[in-house]
């Protein structure tokens, strides 16, 4: 009787080792994608707070009651 292992019986160990890769490829991108998300809002963001023109704040001297 042969020592080694039959052909079907190492591929079906290594199957818990490539889902576990393919989940951690997968974490790893999906952290990429929220992390430039979150850069890319940042940048819109203050983009958007930069260009805001706040009106200045000026004194109302006409009454409108006379």
């Amino acid at each position: 009787m042969p020592s080694s292992p039959r052909p079907g019986h190492q591929a079906s160990r290594n199957r818990p080792r490539r889902w576990l890769i393919g989940l951690a490829v997968l974490g790893v991108l999906l952290a990429a994608w929220v992390a430039a998300l979150l850069w890319f809002t940042g940048q819109v963001a203050d983009g958007v707070e930069s260009s805001i023109n706040l009106a200045p704040a000026v004194e109302d001297t006409h009454h409108r009651a006379d």
